[in-house]
């Protein structure tokens, strides 16, 4: 989902897009967010197996980012 204003107050969203972390404590829901937009990242780019890609920034976004290629299941990532 792609909408202006994600750091509003109040935002509206579908019902059919929320994802409960029932059974969950706080802390281990914390990361699922910059895990997410690094999986999103990576989808959105296309990246594919054996391809380059240059992550600048090592916040949590970032290293979402670097964890997505190897849950994706490729093999052949490099960190550096």
């Amino acid at each position: 989902m792609h909408v202006n204003g994600g750091m509003a107050e109040c935002l509206t969203v579908p019902l059919q897009t929320l994802i409960y972390g029932e059974g969950f404590e706080v802390d281990e829901l914390a990361p699922a967010e910059p895990l997410a937009i690094g999986a999103h990242v990576i989808k959105r780019a296309r990246v594919k197996s054996g391809e380059f890609v240059l992550i600048i920034g090592a916040g949590q976004i970032g290293l979402g980012t670097m964890d997505s290629p190897y849950c994706r299941g490729y093999s052949d990532c490099v960190r550096r």
